[in-house]
């Protein structure tokens, strides 16, 4: 019985000591191709970020126009924008404009440059700075006071890239 125990023993220990042998020597099927490292992405990501605030409601001419400032709080360009304007009852007073050329330096212009087609401005607002988006509406019934602005600002032309939007409800005065 001594016999067998000291044979089972030697046998648990051969295969120990081979099954440790495989482990450690290389094999052709075993070897593993090291993955190369990924460089560092520092490219800043797009933030489009603002504040808008209401200016005022105005004329060019006998036609109806309300301004608005857009301040750029992100860290790229605002190429385009999206705005609608509308007063109580979900009545569109402004029925929705792409723009990619909305920012002005003055809240008002006179005719004849008031009268130009929407888009006659500057064609991006940089980070940091301020710049006046005035938009074409209908007339207001009388009586009216309340508007809501959606705006929608993007880092490129025609609505696309990386965009972001927001809302404002602001008093319809002239």
């Amino acid at each position: 019985m001594n016999f067998h125990k000291k044979s089972r023993n030697w046998i648990v220990g051969s295969v120990l000591v081979m099954a440790l042998l495989a482990c450690k020597l290389p094999s052709g099927a075993a070897a593993e191709t090291p993955t190369p490292a990924r460089a560092p992405t520092n490219a800043a990501s797009v933030n489009i970020a603002f504040e808008v605030t209401y200016e005022m409601t105005w004329f060019c001419g006998n036609d109806w126009r309300v301004s608005f400032k857009v301040y750029n709080q992100g860290n790229a360009n605002i190429e385009s924008v999206y705005y609608s304007v509308m007063a109580p009852q979900l009545n569109f007073i402004n029925y929705g404009v792409v723009n990619n050329a909305p920012f002005e330096s003055t809240t008002t212009e006179s005719q004849p440059a008031c009268a130009e087609p929407v888009g006659h401005g500057q064609s991006s607002l940089a980070p940091g700075n301020g710049m006046t988006i005035p938009m074409n509406i209908n007339p207001i019934a009388a009586g009216v006071t309340e508007g809501w602005l959606y705006i929608e600002a993007c880092s490129e032309e025609n609505r696309s890239g990386v965009c972001t939007n927001t809302t404002l409800d602001f008093d319809l005065t002239t």
